[in-house]
């Protein structure tokens, strides 16, 4: 039987601070039984209630895959040779065989702070031609305005890696120009551990967090399954 969420432990914020003080391996060798019981267990059963907590807050939504992110950092290609995050990551999608390419909720939790993500890390090239076809349409590029503004309005900018210039074929005039030069579009809502950090609260909370960003996976959702008929009829 697998064990119900409770809540972060309370070893959990220690743990992280003192693995960013102490990344190296040695340390963590020696601190294995630490990171299961404070990272790596309770981060399986929050995952698993977040995952029911998302369906039931959103029951429109296709089933949400959930993948926790490895503690080990991938360094080969990095200045930074600190061999652990000093963070849990947990994305949910409904397209986990595409990566950062799909659209998805992302819970990140830092020895202070949670933050929660909404939207696409990069667009892949298919997706990225109907994207910029979509800004230079007036129903599409309108909707997904919309969206920003209403995010905005809540502090919630848009985020992501952008093209310096207009990408070619976009209508510089169109509703959503600007919009066009973004590689991938999500936004970030960063806050304290709240108060259900260590109760099993948690994951109801992070679900009503998401709600405002959620017609922003919708709209990003629609574009990954692309269907002209499909977009303007739920635009």
């Amino acid at each position: 039987m697998k064990e119900t969420f409770q809540g972060f432990p309370r070893e959990t914020p220690r743990f992280l601070g003192q693995l960013s003080k102490n990344n190296n391996r040695p340390w963590f060798e020696k601190n294995k039984a630490r990171f299961t019981c404070s990272f790596k267990e309770p981060a399986e059963t929050f995952a698993r209630a977040l995952s029911e907590a998302m369906r039931k807050t959103f029951p429109d939504l296709d089933p949400l895959a959930v993948k926790i992110f490895r503690v080990h950092r991938d360094i080969r290609f990095s200045r930074d040779k600190t061999p652990y995050k000093t963070h849990i990551g947990i994305r949910l999608s409904g397209e986990p065989g595409q990566g950062c390419g799909a659209p998805f909720f992302y819970v990140q939790i830092e020895v202070e702070a949670l933050r929660l993500v909404t939207g696409i890390k990069a667009l892949e090239a298919k997706t990225a031609v109907r994207y910029r076809q979509a800004m230079s349409d007036a129903g599409r590029g309108q909707a997904l305005a919309r969206v920003i503004a209403g995010l905005a309005k809540r502090g919630l900018d848009p985020q992501g890696e952008k093209y310096k210039r207009m990408p070619p074929g976009v209508d510089a005039a169109g509703p959503a120009a600007e919009l066009a030069k973004y590689k991938g579009l999500y936004v970030v809502e960063t806050l304290p551990l709240p108060a259900d950090f260590h109760t099993p609260r948690l994951p109801e909370f992070c679900a009503r967090r998401f709600k405002p960003a959620k017609p922003l996976y919708d709209w990003l959702s629609r574009l990954s399954h692309f269907s002209p008929t499909r977009l303007r009829e739920r635009d």
